[in-house]
Order: structure tokens, then C-alpha cells, then sequence
């Protein structure tokens, strides 16, 4: 698994990039406004980052160079190549606590407007509620934030990622893994203040099983916005800035070895909780037990009373062991009615009882309790034997 999150966020940076406009742009309000909300609150361009093993710079044409790095982990990601007049913006950061992103966002963006914005990877999983459709409409929401009247298209397989070199080694390396590696995608169209955009949703998608049975994955989400008639070529220029991206591989060695540490440290916490659970369990269980048995012991004791007396129901003037065992946990008293000369319970367990005769009770634990003394034909009713 850590294996396979690795890959997906090294990967999501190789396939994906996006941008904000100028102030003329169609779709978002400026770089001033970008790097006042994204940049400087951020403290870019303090203290040193580490740029690792990065690969030799390309030849001097190739266009804009840009360096992305991660503020988490204080690494370089990758190097970006931009065609000349394009501009890359990003603000990643690896929470160091739990090896996800807090933060991610890579924009890439033309003169004219057109945009490609990595929206990062994230995983779902079955058990806990989360697919992958209701995830990637997650993460795509928060990319297309400003456009209006969105209307989508249906996922289709990518055949033109499919095709790639670097798809097809992912996809062979996820089998060796037991995973599967898709590439599908999606057209959508709306409008930025009143001029009509299009865009796709390209997305490629890990499936994890178990058993045979899907049981959840990893979704790598990438947007392609521009107008309607500059779409295609969008589309090959992403693919062109793609085979362009350099990636750091300490920057995969230092989040392999982050993820190694929080997944033991939550295996530890979760071995923790189970054993507190198990704790817990059998306490309850030796309690319950403790009460089953006294149980089972008043049951046999009444039985051998019952047994022992000839088979008597306590019609007589005591109490057979069966009502005692009754009035014991119903917290009753049983007692002969000399008014009816028949036998009935009360609730409460006192020693001193009385009885007007109409069916009214009186309980007392007082050595004086006196009935002769009450208003009325109160007469004693002594509890049975």
C-alpha cells in the first residue's frame, strides 16, 4: 500500500499542472491576487530547499524551468518544464503527522487563458463508505469552483494516455502490486462570465482488491480548461509538458519513509485499541459470568427444596423455596392474607406488614410498627417462612 501511494503522488505531479490567469484572463482574478492568497502567506522563499538528486537541466530552449517543491517536507518534487510565456504556481504540503497532503495545488497556465490544474490524488475505501465516483466529484468541485452551468459528460476510457509509454510501465508495475491501473476521462462544458469554456476531466484510477472483491483505490484527477475551439490543442500541449517533467527520487525515498513511519505508528495505536477492547470484553464477560452463576446456584438450591418438600407449590403457611427465589430477585415480600387466607406478594421486602382487608398493604422495618394503632380494621400480615 505504501508502495502504491507513493507512486500515485509522484505520478499525480507527472500528469498533472494548472494556472491562474493575469487580470485579463477568463477565469480568476489575477496573479496579484494568487500570490497574496497562495504565496506570501505561505512564507515562500524562506530558508534553504532541498533540491536533492534532481536531474541535469534540459537543453536551453525548452522553455520556462520551475522547480516544485513540497513545504512539508522541505523537498524539491520535480522540475516543470512551461512553454515560454506560460506561468506554473503551486502550494503542496505533506502533513508530517499523517503522510497526506494539507495542501495541494498546481497551476499551469497559458497567455491566453487556457488552464491545466492538478487537483492531486486521494483514496477511497468501501468499508468505510467512500467510492470512487462520489471522491473524484469531490475533488473536481473544488477545481471548477467559478464556472456555471457545468454539465457533464460520461467517463471513457483515456486511449490516448492508455497508449503512452509511461501509462503502460505504471500499469505493468500496479499488477506486479495485484492492483489495476485505468485511465478514463470526461468532456464538460459551462460558462466563465458569460463566455462559453470546455474542459476534461482526465483521471487515472488504481483499484484495490482483496480477495477478488474491490475493495477501494486511488484517484489521480487532473482538469484541462479553455475555450471551446482551444481544447484539443490543450490537450496535446498537457501531454507535451507531461514527457517534460523531471521527477526528484529522494523526494519518493523521503515519503516512503514518512508513510513507513505513520503506518507503523497507527498499526501500533490501532494494536492498542484492540487490546483495550479485548480488555474491556472479557471484564464484562467474567461479570456477567459471576452473575450466572449465582443465578444457576438459587435455581439448583430451589429445586432441591422443591424436590425435598414432596413437590409442594407453597399453598401451605411457608414459603416454598420457588417463591423465596421470586421474592429474592424481584425484591417482593409474599406473605399470608388472613382476610382471603390466600397468598400474595408485595413489592418491597420488609419485616412488619398490614392489611385493611380491602386489598391495601402497609410494609414497616419499625420493631413498633403497631396496625391495632392506625385508623381503621388493620390487622397484621406476617411475611411467610
Amino acid at each position: 500500500m505504501k508502495i502504491l501511494i507513493t507512486f500515485w503522488m509522484l505520478l499525480a505531479i507527472g500528469l498533472v499542472a494548472c494556472g491562474r490567469a493575469e487580470e485579463e484572463g477568463p477565469y480568476f482574478e489575477g496573479e496579484d491576487a494568487y500570490q497574496q492568497e497562495y504565496v506570501g502567506q505561505q512564507g515562500y522563499g524562506q530558508g534553504q530547499i532541498d533540491s536533492g538528486n534532481l536531474p541535469a537541466p534540459g537543453p536551453a530552449n525548452a522553455g520556462q524551468r520551475v522547480t516544485v517543491v513540497d513545504r512539508g517536507l522541505n523537498l524539491a518534487m520535480a522540475v516543470v518544464t512551461v512553454p515560454a510565456g506560460w506561468r506554473l504556481f503551486h502550494d503542496i504540503a505533506t502533513n508530517m503527522n499523517t503522510a497526506a497532503y494539507d495542501r495541494y495545488l498546481l497551476d499551469i497556465q497559458s497567455p491566453d487563458g487556457m488552464l491545466i490544474r492538478g487537483l492531486g490524488s486521494a483514496q477511497y475505501t468501501h468499508s468505510v463508505g467512500s467510492n470512487f465516483d462520489s471522491l473524484v466529484e469531490q475533488m473536481a468541485m473544488a477545481g471548477v469552483q467559478g464556472i456555471e452551468g457545468l454539465r457533464y459528460g460520461e467517463f471513457v476510457p483515456n486511449q490516448r494516455v492508455m497508449a503512452q509509454s509511461r501509462f503502460q510501465r505504471a500499469r505493468q508495475k500496479a499488477l506486479s502490486m495485484g492492483s489495476q491501473l485505468q485511465a478514463v476521462h470526461l468532456s464538460f462544458t459551462g460558462t466563465v462570465q458569460g463566455r462559453p469554456v470546455e474542459g476534461r476531466l482526465q483521471v487515472d484510477h488504481t483499484l484495490f482488491a482483496e480477495r477478488g472483491q474491490h475493495v477501494g483505490g486511488v484517484a489521480s484527477v487532473v482538469l484541462l480548461i479553455s475555450a471551446p475551439d482551444q481544447i484539443e490543442t490543450l490537450v496535446r500541449l498537457s501531454d507535451a509538458i507531461d514527457q517534460g517533467i523531471q521527477l526528484n527520487p529522494a523526494y519518493d525515498q523521503a515519503r516512503s519513509r514518512l508513510i513507513d513511519a505513520v503506518t507503523a505508528r497507527n498499526t501500533v495505536e490501532h494494536k492498542k485499541r484492540m487490546a483495550k477492547n479485548q480488555t474491556q470484553f472479557e471484564s464484562h464477560q467474567a461479570m456477567m459470568q459471576g452473575r450466572y452463576q449465582a443465578a444457576y446456584a438459587q435455581n439448583d438450591r430451589w429445586q432441591q427444596t422443591f424436590r425435598n418438600s414432596g413437590g409442594s407449590s407453597g399453598s401451605g403457611s411457608g414459603a416454598s423455596g420457588h417463591d423465596k427465589f421470586i421474592d429474592m430477585i424481584g425484591e417482593t415480600t409474599s406473605f399470608n392474607d388472613p382476610n382471603t387466607g390466600t397468598q400474595v406478594r408485595q413489592d418491597g421486602q420488609f419485616d412488619r406488614w398490614a392489611t385493611d382487608g380491602q386489598g391495601n398493604f402497609v410494609g414497616s422495618d419499625n420493631p413498633s410498627f403497631d396496625p391495632n394503632a392506625m385508623e381503621g380494621n388493620w390487622q397484621e400480615a406476617r411475611p411467610l417462612d
